[in-house]
């Protein structure tokens, strides 16, 4: 039986579903017997039935669209913050939500709401209080569950750093990826991920699950993201594969960036692709 969804991972396909308007896909990733609420306690609905009663006339609104703002992940809890394009009573317009999701096994169990005033489309919002606004939204996701246009980006991304930058000519599509999940932070344009990294699944590459094709793309680096790509990539493996550790093959000159990350080198430093690579592992 294959590893549940992580908790990011489903969310970010009930966004994708939402923008879509395809409401038997968005409901699909809620538990049958899951329950919404106005935050904190006010109960909206309550099993698939409900749930769609409330949604049904929201999914036939032609301007329908969720913007995602910001994202935290904590064990099985996902907090969103999004702007909602709707038809509003007083017309179209917007309203700022956040959204608390509880997923366990791969669905939504619960999900909680607080929304901002509403306000007429065009209107200018009052100035807001720092946030990461800026903040990209995360998505892992096995590769068939990437739409075509996200793979083109991310083939993209790639090639620039490994190809471009460092002047390395390698094939980048290397049979793994449909065997692997993806992990990107996608920024608000979307053209092109601002962070990326994949985890082959154990037995392909390694006996372990493995981690590789790390990038932070140019003009995100400096912020810690990169950082926060390679730990969110652990958690998630090790969410995925309990138990079995993680070994990579990395750039040698960034050996202390990942023992900081909790890995140990367990082999001689190798040439690959005219680059100098150390095996690594982070014991399970």
């Amino acid at each position: 039986m294959p590893p549940f969804s992580s908790p990011e991972a489903v969310v970010q396909r009930q966004l994708d579903a939402y923008n879509a308007k395809d409401l038997d896909a968005w409901l699909a990733t809620y538990a049958p017997d899951a329950t919404q609420y106005e935050h904190p306690a006010t109960l909206l609905a309550s099993g698939h039935a409900e749930i769609r009663a409330r949604m049904q006339a929201r999914f036939s609104e032609s301007n329908l669209h969720a913007r995602l703002i910001s994202r935290s992940v904590m064990g099985k809890l996902v907090v969103d913050r999004e702007v909602v394009t709707r038809n509003l009573p007083a017309g179209p317009g917007t309203v700022e939500l956040v959204c608390i999701y509880s997923v366990e096994r791969g669905l939504i169990q619960s999900a909680s709401f607080a929304s901002g005033a509403p306000m007429p489309l065009g209107a200018v919002a009052p100035p807001a209080q720092p946030t990461p606004s800026e903040a990209p939204a995360w998505r892992w996701c096995r590769f068939d569950d990437l739409s075509v246009h996200e793979l083109d980006a991310i083939y993209r991304a790639r090639q620039q750093v490994f190809s471009a930058e460092q002047a390395c000519a390698y094939l980048d599509a290397d049979g793994f990826d449909a065997g692997s999940f993806h992990l990107a932070a996608w920024p608000a344009s979307r053209k092109l991920p601002s962070a990326y990294a994949r985890v082959v699944h154990p037995g392909l590459k390694y006996a372990e699950p493995s981690i590789g094709r790390v990038i932070t793309a140019a003009q995100a680096r400096g912020t810690g993201l990169g950082r926060e790509l390679v730990r969110r990539a652990i958690a998630l493996t090790e969410q995925a594969f309990p138990g079995q550790g993680i070994r990579i093959s990395a750039q040698s000159q960034l050996e202390k960036f990942y023992a900081q990350a909790g890995f140990v080198i367990v082999g001689e430093r190798y040439i690959e692709d005219g680059i100098p690579h150390t095996e690594m592992l982070r014991p399970g």
